[in-house]
């Protein structure tokens, strides 16, 4: 009798246990994309802002360090985008990833 339950105590349970789960499937599909969101809104801050320290630093420079091959305005355009792109994914995807694997 200890593995034993009646119908209506099982049906009851079942129902329970269901509308839990359910309720967590909304939950998430609420939360996951407000998840993702403010993580975009992180990226793309962190991004304006290396971008901007890094206008900065070259607008800096002395006027010979432009003569270079490696440091002509679309050199630094490049450059300065690939980075952004490469943070942008590790910000955005990764961590929040990361973030959202040590929550669980």
């Amino acid at each position: 009798t200890t593995f034993f339950e009646p119908p209506h105590a099982l049906r009851h349970d079942s129902r329970h246990w269901a509308t839990i789960f359910v309720l967590l499937g909304v939950i998430s599909l609420i939360v996951y994309p407000v998840h993702m969101y403010l993580f975009a809104v992180a990226g793309g801050r962190l991004i304006r802002r290396i971008r901007s320290m890094c206008f900065e630093k070259v607008v800096h420079m002395e006027v010979g360090w432009f003569d270079e091959p490696e440091n002509s305005s679309g050199a630094m355009g490049a450059r300065l985008s690939a980075d952004a792109s490469l943070i942008r994914t590790l910000v955005g995807d990764s961590l929040a990833l990361t973030v959202k694997n040590l929550a669980s």
